[in-house]
This record gives C-alpha cells, structure tokens and sequence, in this order.
C-alpha cells in the first residue's frame, strides 16, 4: 500500500485486514467516546475485536481555509443590509396598521358626514347627494393617489410619472383634488398671513406636489386643524406628516420645501402630552442646518427664474426669525449670523423686484428685529461683558432697550415709505408693534432679574418701562389681534410670548410687591390677565383640545390664583374681565393710563423677591414644566374648568 492511500487527511476506509495504523480513532470507539487501542497485527483495535464489530477509520476532514479580511467585511456588510431591510419591514408593517387605524377613522367620519343632508340638500361635506362618491373599506389605493397627482400634474407637465413618488397621504381617497385646493386656500387666507413663509403664487398644488412630499403634506396637515367638524381627517393629516418627515430625514433630503416643511412643523407643532415629545426645536436645527447647506444666505443663482430666487431669499430670513426666536427663548446668540451679502440684502430684498411680496419687508423687519435682541446674549451683549459696577449692568441694559425702540421705529418708517397697500399696513403694522414690545419687555426683564439676583431694589425707570411694554403687548393682542380674528391662526412663539407678558405682570401682584405698584394700576393688570384667559379659552380661538392657548390660558390662572391668594383686588368690580367682540377693535392709544403709576418708594423687603422670575429663559423652562404635567388626558373632557371636548369647542 503506497504512501498516498495511507495518509492519514484523505477520506479512505480502512478495514480489520489493514496492518498500518490510521490516524485517528475507529468510528465505533469515536462514537463511544473510548480510547481506540490499535493491534498492529491484527489491523483491528481492542474494541472492535471484542465486540466483533467492523473496524473503520475514516481520515481528518480537509479543513477550508481562514476568510480573508475583504470576505469579513463583505459577508458583515451582507448580514447587515439583510438585519436592516427585515426592521424597515417590521417598521413598514408597523406603520401602516397605525395608518390603517387613523385611516379607517376618517373614512368612517367622511361617511357619517354625507349622510346628513342640510336644508339646501347638500351633505355635511358640501356635496349633492348624487355627485357622492362611495368611500372604499378597502386599504389604500395607488389609484386614487395616481388620480389626485394625475389633476394637479397633467400629461403636459414635465414630470416621469414612471419615477415619480406620490406623497402617500393622496393614497387614503379622502383628500381628493377638492380637498387638496380647498386646504391649499386655507392655508394662504389663515395660516400664512401670521408667517408669511410661502409664495401663494409660486407655492401652488402643483408646484408644491411636484417638488415634495413633505411640504405638500405639511401643508394639507396645518390647514386641515381649521376644520373642526373633521378632526379625524386633521389626525390622518398629522400622522402622514410625521412619516413624510421620518423618510426626508432617513433619506437626507436637502431641499428649499424640506426646510421650509421643517419651519412650518416647528411654528405650528402637533399636540404633544410632555416637552419630551416636542420635536420643534428639532425641526428648526434641522432646518438651520439645511438652509447653511442649500447656502441659502449666498447670491441665488443666476439661472433660476424670477420668484425662485425671491423664494431662496424670503426662506433664509424667516429661518433666521424663527431661529433667533428661539434663541431668546433660551437665553443664548442665534446659531446664524450676518454675512456681507445678508446685511446688503436685508433692506434691499424686499423691493429689488415687481415679484416681491407685500410681506417680504415686515419678513426682513422680523430677521432683523430678532437677530439683535438674541445678541443680547452673544460675545459682545451686555450679558456676556464684564462690566463692573451694578449701575453699569442696568444703564447698559436701558441703552440696549433703547436701541431696540429706535430699531423698531426705524422699521415702521421704512415700512411707511414703502408700503403702498394700506390694508396690508393696517394689518402688519400693530403686529409689528405688538412684537417690539416683546423684546423690549424681553431685554428689560433681563435688567430686572439682575437687580433681584443682587439683592438690589428694582430701578424705577427700568420697571416702569418693563410694565408699560407688558401692557401693551395684552393691549395689542386683546384690542386687535382677537378682534380681526389673528389670534385663532396664530404661530405658537406669538402665543407663548404674549403668555410671558401678563405671567411678568402676574408676578408683579405678589403681595411682596404690594408697594411697588398702585392700587389702581394692580387691578387694571388684573382685568388685563382675565380678560387674556378667557379669550384663551374662547371658540373663536382654540380648534382643539391640543391648542395651546388653552394650555397657557390654564398656566395663567393657575399663577394668577397663587400670586394674588388672599387680596381682594379680584373681588373689585372694575377687575372683571372685559373681552371684546370679533370684528369690534377699539382704537389702540399710546402710553399707559395717567393714574397707572410705579411706586417709587423701596417700602418692602427685598429678600421677599427671591423666586419672582422675569427672564423669558426662565419663563420657557417653568411653563414647559407646567405643560409637562397638566396637560389634559385624552379621556378627559374637563380640564382646569375647561371643556376639552372636540364638539364643544
């Protein structure tokens, strides 16, 4: 027997008449797990010969060779994607029975709907009883998202139908083109009018459809809030926009509608039961930082058309507002700042073309005003100095308050100059001064929290500036913002700035500051507060149960209760609260009421004044917490006192 048959890695058997030795054991003594003792003679070993069974030896397997380092990485990467698109899977599944739910909601609202005729004999939708269209129970369809994309982009239109993406929320039926125009016209008659951020013109069904899917979807889910007597179509809305932002962020869309989709998200946010699940200051870092990408603060290109460019210019300035709003709300400088081209551009923009929008100049006022109060707190704002002394902290401050008033007087003199529409000036000028209240008020309380934190007496200039701006910011929102019915279609920063005048005034009630201001002047503020409350709380407000308004409004009356427990300043009848009525403003005036003086006398305990909180900073973190853990159960139907029914409301 040659060398090769003996080896001892080949897979030969060898038998009893076999004298050499295998190498390795016998399949009998492997199986018993037994030392194989070979008989060199015989050719057979000890157990086999006992029992008289078949001795075999079969020889070692080859062993395959190791895996190289790029067949590791390959055969990783394999099991990865394969991990990955079972999850995508189990998320699609996911999604889509969660969709199911709010889809079949709708359906099922949509049909109750239309089979209640009104005395003209047309359904609750607006449709005649035989133009219906029967409501499928089916799941969604492709064709009917095919047919909605199909009326806004017809054939002509350059778009390849065989690689364009409809946006999923078309897929339900429920927002056909009828719904899809009369939402897109909602939403530039209400909700645009308080963040004029699109061009109605250029922003039309068919553009929007035809650039993104997020920004169309955001479109339909803000504006379908207004109708009231279909909260399950608005859920369905809202829920298709979290997943339109779920792909265009797992996708990386960097487009001018995806930023301009985020901003919108984060102005008007969904109803969220802690801060935890607020993602608005996630959205707008989001859309910061695809504005910087898109270069948005650069020359447009010269190739793109007309209103394309104005667009680019309007998005990076209201990014701007919006990110320095907040900004201020934290307490700390805007992530963006001036370049050569955005200071040239920011009194020039607005009245460089016949395209331009009449908004576009209170747009740039707004970047404008915004930017410089952050800086407050940059590297070179009086909170960021060293500044010795406390006298120099408080006249730095009263400069920094006096710059903001001749910067809003600037803007309103330049608004003059260049608005020719008297009605949009009618309508944008008293916001505009509503809002430079704001940051006065927002610059003074800084000046007030630091003379409490030094144990000093506030100064009486500084606090009679601080109530007169608070004032007329629930001045301007009562007497005109309510009236005109702005109010109801508000941003949620206007909501929350305006919560932070009257709680600075509310704090001001405490009976530790019962010297510090008159008699006459404690109850005037206290009317202001309830009158502010109940327009809060009012239908010709609040759309939902989820609004937060009524959010600030139960805020409010829970720190007003605790402020002024025990004074009889509430039972006065001069305090009742005297709220007017829709499309009845009274003629706004200037200044405070002559007998509405600051005390000047520091008759009172200074220690007492640990606790009060002026800053808006501080302001942001208490009604956040607040919000945190009063907001109302879905359960519920009253909260605070309120009814949160959606049928009431």
């Amino acid at each position: 027997m040659s060398d090769t048959e003996s080896d001892g890695s080949i897979s030969d058997a060898y038998t009893g008449s076999q004298s050499s030795k295998p190498n390795g054991a016998c399949a009998n003594c492997k199986t018993l797990k037994i030392r194989c003792q070979w008989i060199v003679d015989e050719g057979i070993c000890v157990k086999c010969k006992t029992t008289g069974a078949d001795c075999v030896a079969q020889g070692r397997k080859k062993r395959r060779p190791a895996m190289s380092h790029e067949q590791l990485v390959k055969r990783s990467q394999a099991q990865d994607a394969h991990i990955q698109s079972l999850l995508s899977q189990l998320d699609g599944l996911k999604q889509f029975s969660e969709m199911r739910h709010f889809v079949d909601e709708a359906q099922a609202e949509a049909k109750a709907l239309r089979a209640t005729p009104n005395s003209l004999g047309e359904t609750a939708l607006g449709e005649r009883p035989s133009t219906r269209k029967a409501i499928s129970a089916g799941e969604p369809s492709a064709v009917d998202a095919s047919a909605t994309a199909s009326f806004f982009l017809p054939y002509y239109t350059a778009i390849d139908f065989n690689n364009f993406k409809c946006p999923p929320i078309l897929s339900c039926g429920l927002f056909g083109p009828a719904e899809v125009t009369a939402l897109f016209r909602l939403y530039f008659d209400k909700f645009d009018l308080s963040f004029p951020l699109l061009d109605p013109v250029l922003h039309t069904p068919q553009y929007v459809l035809s650039k993104s899917s997020l920004l169309f979807t955001t479109i339909l889910y803000v504006a379908s809030r207004e109708w009231t007597h279909r909260p399950k179509l608005h859920e369905l809305a809202r829920a298709h926009a979290a997943g339109s932002v779920k792909e265009a962020v797992k996708e990386g869309y960097k487009t001018i509608e995806t930023c301009q989709a985020l901003v919108l998200l984060s102005l008007f946010p969904a109803p969220h039961t802690s801060s935890v699940d607020s993602r608005a200051s996630m959205f707008m870092g989001v859309a910061v930082r695809i504005a910087q990408d898109l270069r948005l603060d650069e020359q447009p290109p010269a190739d793109l058309p007309e209103r394309e460019r104005l667009n680019r210019l309007r998005t990076w300035f209201q990014v701007v507002a919006a990110d320095s709003s907040n900004s201020i709300q934290k307490g700390r400088p805007s992530m963006l700042n001036r370049n050569n081209f955005t200071a040239l551009m920011s009194d020039v923009w607005y009245r460089c073309s016949p395209l331009n929008s009449p908004y576009d100049i209170y747009c740039s006022a707004y970047a404008d005003l915004m930017l410089f109060v952050s800086n407050l707190w940059g590297p070179s704002g009086p909170m960021s100095l060293d500044l010795r002394g406390d006298r120099n902290v408080i006249d730095t401050i009263l400069d920094y308050h006096q710059n903001v008033d001749d910067r809003v007087e600037m803007w309103k003199k330049r608004i003059i100059e260049h608005q020719r529409d008297p009605a949009i000036t009618a309508h944008r000028h008293p916001k505009l001064t509503l809002f430079g209240h704001v940051l006065r008020l927002t610059v003074l309380g800084v000046g007030i929290q630091y003379s409490l934190k030094r144990m000093l007496f506030p100064d009486t200039n500084l606090l009679h500036l601080a109530v007169e701006a608070a004032r007329h910011v629930l001045k301007y929102d009562i007497e005109y913002m309510y009236t005109k019915g702005f109010t109801r279609y508000a941003i949620e920063p206007q909501y929350l700035y305006v919560t932070y005048s009257a709680a600075f005034l509310i704090n001001l009630l405490r009976p530790s500051l019962i010297q510090l201001l008159e008699r006459s002047l404690r109850i005037d503020i206290f009317r202001q507060i309830r009158t502010l409350i109940e327009l809060f709380t009012s239908s010709e407000v609040v759309m939902d149960r989820g609004h937060m308004p009524v959010v600030y409004a139960a805020f409010l009356q829970a720190l007003l209760d605790q402020m002024t427990a025990g004074q009889d300043i509430a039972d006065d009848p001069s305090a009742y609260p005297s709220t007017p009525t829709l499309g009845n403003s009274r003629a706004l005036t200037h200044g405070v009421a002559a007998d509405s003086h600051v005390s000047a006398g520091p008759a009172m305990d200074i220690q007492t004044l640990q606790g009060a909180e002026f800053t808006v900073g501080q302001f942001v973190t208490e009604v956040t917490t607040y919000r945190s853990a009063a907001y109302p159960a879905q359960d519920s139907s009253i909260w605070h006192g309120f009814p949160v029914d959606e049928g009431i409301w």
